[in-house]
């Protein structure tokens, strides 16, 4: 009986098979005749036969657009005014048509970074954006300052402004890489703090920034004399009033009546005064031997200052020089003759007179002229 049943089974497995590979020759035969209906018509000629290509495919204008950017941002994709697509975790990726488009990517600080551009293709556009910390120690006199941060130049020239009120210690600023001009301002009689920094991507970039008040710098010194403060001219003394700048070191250069030229360099605290005091002497000079002129040359050698002068001296005449007070070497020099040099110090209440006979010079063996200082030909009187 088992025998019986089994054969059973096998016929009808048989006859299953039979039936449905027919059924899939039906199917294959019904495909071909739709596939040969649907084909472009053949052009037959008396020659050859010739069959006609599909038309091209005409482009869309779609263009990709590919944003990415630290997965703490925000994107936001907008066409003029309108929001065509916005993003929370940094990334960005669609099909957009042609037009103008603007890329907006929020960093956690605040500081918005924007680019514009134009879609004409269907090309595949993309801005991948690294993010930097920019930390800033925040060291001045008030409590509270603001911080402007602006992107001058950034990978894809994206660009950017950013101001924050920060407070006194370290203040953390999470931006996309590039260069940045930063400036910090307090409200008051206080001096901005700017600087140039380079964000980095993945690094750190630590600026110590302070806002200070500015100093007082006034002069006391001879009338008439020509004042520069840092290569900029301010006037002349007996008319000047005191001049705010900034704290910190500065370099003073006055030219007086007589043409010395006198240099000094000073320090300014915030909120301080400081005085450049000059006093001034009288020194005679005069030449009892030698060309009827002579060049006679003035340096001023002190500590923080210095000057020099340069005039002509002529034979058997008194030359009278106001000068600043301090130690000097002079060098009294004539074509022909030997130059003489010498030193004196000039003090306020003790005027100086100097007196030099300059001997004709004599060539050596070799033909050189001997240059030497006559020590017994000069006499220094103090009045």
């Amino acid at each position: 009986m088992a025998f019986f049943i089994f054969s059973l089974s096998l016929l009808f497995a048989f006859a299953a098979f039979i039936w449905l590979k027919n059924q899939h020759m039906k199917i294959l035969e019904g495909k071909t005749s739709v596939t040969r209906a649907t084909e472009a018509p053949v052009e037959t000629s008396s020659k050859n036969e010739t069959q006609k290509k599909p038309a091209p495919v005409k482009s869309t204008g779609k263009a990709f657009l590919v944003v990415a950017a630290s997965h703490d941002t925000r994107v936001t994709l907008k066409k003029g005014d309108s929001v065509v697509r916005r993003s929370t975790n940094g990334a960005l990726n669609l099909h957009i048509e042609s037009g103008k488009y603007s890329v907006e990517i929020l960093y956690p600080s605040g500081f918005k970074a924007v680019k514009e551009f134009s879609v004409t293709g269907n090309d595949t556009i993309e801005y991948h954006l690294n993010s930097g910390i920019l930390k800033v120690n925040y060291e001045g006199k008030p409590s509270r300052a603001a911080c402007e941060l602006k992107l001058v130049s950034s990978k894809h020239s994206f660009s950017g402004k950013f101001r924050k009120m920060i407070d006194r210690g370290e203040n953390i600023f999470i931006l996309p890489e590039g260069r940045y001009e930063v400036e910090v301002s307090a409200n008051g009689n206080y001096i901005p703090f700017k600087t140039v920094v380079d964000v980095k991507p993945k690094n750190e970039t630590v600026l110590k920034a302070a806002v200070l008040q500015p100093g007082t710098l006034d002069f006391s010194t001879q009338n008439g004399a020509k004042v520069f403060v840092d290569n900029r001219a301010i006037g002349e003394t007996g008319s000047l009033k005191p001049m705010k700048v900034d704290p910190g070191r500065h370099i003073v250069r006055i030219i007086f009546p007589s043409g010395f030229d006198y240099r000094e360099s000073v320090d300014v605290r915030s909120g301080g005064r400081t005085t450049v005091r000059v006093d001034m002497e009288k020194a005679r000079f005069r030449m009892t031997n030698g060309p009827q002129t002579a060049r006679l040359d003035l340096s001023l050698n002190g500590r923080r200052s210095g000057g020099k002068l340069r005039v002509e001296l002529p034979l058997n005449k008194t030359l009278v020089l106001t000068l600043p007070t301090g130690n000097y070497t002079y060098v009294i020099d004539g074509n022909g003759f030997h130059p003489v040099k010498g030193v004196f110090n000039l003090r306020t209440g003790h005027p100086v007179t100097i007196e030099e006979k300059l001997q004709p010079s004599r060539r050596s063996r070799n033909g050189r002229q001997r240059r030497y200082r006559n020590k017994n030909a000069h006499k220094r009187h103090n009045s």
